[in-house]
């Protein structure tokens, strides 16, 4: 029986061959390659301030930093999320403060948000989820109407636009991942693309101990002064060539998430067990999960375990954040997170998913 999994991972073929002029040039670190890919990606994005990560968690860490969270603040925050989103406030000194989602969508509610505003507030932070953009104009209104930053987590939506934009040229940060199993993979990476050129300098700065790092041939490296501390979290060039590689294909990649994802909302439209979530005309996901929502927990494993039976990989993906006993300060109830978190079931969609195999998936699905 064929197995497809949730996740896979795509490389360039022919990158050993690539990569190999890399690997003996005894420069693997930041280098030329790293500042090429930080170009093209930017190009890609449609933002010229993209600044390379060594990680989508890095890229949320500065990010937090260019917003101004620190010791006491607070950080309005979605715990349906990988913990790389939260953990980050906490490593600040933050406060993570949750807010419901729409249950249509998985997304954080901006409606919530407003709620939840207080003078220590420094941040509105939302992922999106399994691909599909937050509602971004009011997410950004919201925030700028009380003086506070947007951070966009998109891990899960490169290559997702936003009323006719892609992702990453709206808000005032928007976070990367370039891990094993996202759209684009450099093995291990990040981006994060901020509004202005102030924030992406100070990013560069804060991504090497708050030093301007160089790839030129200068023996000096330690040159001028340092106001703040910084990371160690830069892309070497070793990542950034398999990225430079994924920008070939990237493109026909997504479109094959966003071609499944839409036939599988087509065909379970009809579906008596089964709700999928919503998306707005003016949002364009790129699919990097398909979630679907079951009557109730009970229902759930019924229809992940016939899943499994039919040789079709599915999960739960991220568990919520405020159930961890790091969070348990700061729980509180969340009546439509608790039935989304109950209910919700991903499947595959991405591009190893043949005509098949999502015929198998809305199969299995009608049938449970």
């Amino acid at each position: 029986m064929k197995n497809v999994p949730l996740f896979k991972v795509s490389l360039p073929e022919g990158i050993e061959q690539v990569l190999k002029p890399v690997l003996e040039s005894g420069y693997i670190s930041e280098g030329p390659k790293a500042a090429e890919f930080e170009q093209k990606l930017g190009d890609w994005i449609g933002n010229p301030w993209t600044a390379l990560t060594s990680s989508g968690t890095m890229s949320l860490t500065i990010a937090l930093r260019l917003a101004g969270v620190g010791s006491g603040t607070e950080v309005i925050t979605s715990p349906m999320t990988c913990l790389a989103s939260n953990e980050p406030i906490l490593s600040l000194g933050g406060v993570p403060v949750w807010c419901d989602i729409d249950p249509a969508t998985g997304n954080i509610d901006p409606a919530k948000v407003r709620e939840l505003i207080t003078d220590k507030t420094k941040a509105i932070l939302f992922v999106d989820w399994a691909g599909t953009p937050c509602e971004l104009s009011d997410l950004s209104e919201i925030a700028h109407g009380h003086g506070l930053k947007t951070i966009e987590d998109a891990a899960h939506s490169f290559g997702a636009q936003f009323a006719g934009k892609k992702v990453g040229q709206l808000g005032d940060y928007v976070c990367f991942s370039h891990q094993a199993i996202k759209h684009l993979t450099t093995i291990d990476g990040g981006s994060l693309s901020c509004a202005s050129q102030d924030d992406y300098e100070r990013a560069k700065l804060l991504r090497w101990f708050g030093c301007r790092r160089g790839h030129n041939d200068s023996p000096i490296k330690w040159e001028g002064d340092v106001v703040e501390y910084g990371y160690k979290g830069h892309m070497n060039d070793v990542n950034a060539t398999i990225g430079l590689e994924q920008l070939k294909t990237i493109d026909s990649r997504i479109d094959i998430h966003k071609k499944n994802g839409s036939y599988l909302t087509q065909a379970l439209e009809d579906c008596p067990n089964i709700e999928t979530l919503k998306i707005p005309d003016y949002i364009d996901s790129s699919h990097w999960i398909y979630t679907i929502k079951c009557k109730n927990s009970i229902h759930r494993e019924k229809v992940a375990t016939a899943l499994t039976e039919a040789g079709i990989r599915s999960g739960i993906v991220h568990t919520r954040n405020d159930w961890y006993s790091l969070f348990e300060g700061s729980r509180k109830r969340l009546p439509r997170l608790d039935d989304f978190g109950s209910r919700m079931l991903s499947v595959p969609c991405g591009w190893w998913a043949e005509q098949n195999d999502l015929d198998n998936i809305v199969k299995v699905l009608h049938e449970n």
